[in-house]
């Protein structure tokens, strides 16, 4: 009886265990993997019809969520739009262009988003829309026809900027992160935040995995 006993006591030492565990490895990649300016990326990314976690990965990687980031080649905001840029942006969306306002997130975000949905609708694919973000367009445009860089023409087998190349792996990791950890949804404004409720949907959402692995 004592035998038992003790098994019962050590199969539920265990489960608690791998509950403090699972509870904490979520807390900490929720904390990772959070998202700002939420309401911001849906609207824009419905207003040009772009997938909101491919913004949010983007402005990851560009500046990790910082309004006040500035790049060495005076890129500025949440998504790291250079000031030419802007203003060529701002003709195809036929608005002024503020270059003070690139520290305004919705500001900064609308040409982003729109800039993105622009390359990816002119190039067809993800990963030459993001090289040219990073690369610009024109070197973009010369790669496709260099067969040593694009063998058919169509995809980018060798990006020749290794800074280029890094941008579009970081983003593409990003992306896949996000889109398995929040079941290619983005959680709403609310949920991101008030943290207790964003690590308990996601514990819910990881439990629920593990029950239906069984």
């Amino acid at each position: 009886m004592k035998v038992i006993k003790n098994i019962i006591l050590a199969i539920i030492m265990v489960a608690i265990l791998s509950v403090g565990m699972s509870l904490a490895i979520v807390t900490m990649k929720t904390v990772d993997m959070k998202i700002k300016y939420v309401d911001i990326i849906e609207k824009y990314s419905k207003m040009y019809n772009s997938d909101p976690l491919m913004i949010a990965s983007i402005i990851r990687v560009e500046s990790d969520f910082n309004t006040d980031a500035v790049s060495p080649m005076n890129a500025k905001g949440l998504m790291q739009i250079l000031p030419d840029t802007g203003k060529w942006i701002s003709e195809k969306l036929e608005e002024d262009y503020h270059d003070e306002k690139l520290h305004d997130p919705d500001y900064n975000i609308h040409l982003g988003a729109y800039y993105y949905e622009y390359l990816f609708e002119h190039f067809g694919d993800v990963e030459i829309a993001l090289a040219a973000y990073n690369g610009g367009m024109g070197n973009v445009e010369e790669w496709l026809k260099d067969p040593e860089i694009s063998i058919h023409g169509d995809k980018l087998d060798n990006i020749p900027f290794k800074e280029t190349k890094s941008y579009v792996d970081k983003v593409m990791n990003t992306y896949g992160a996000y889109k398995l950890f929040y079941k290619n949804n983005l959680p709403d404004q609310e949920s991101f935040d008030n943290p207790i409720t964003l690590v308990w949907r996601n514990y819910k959402a990881f439990a629920k995995d593990i029950i239906e692995k069984f």
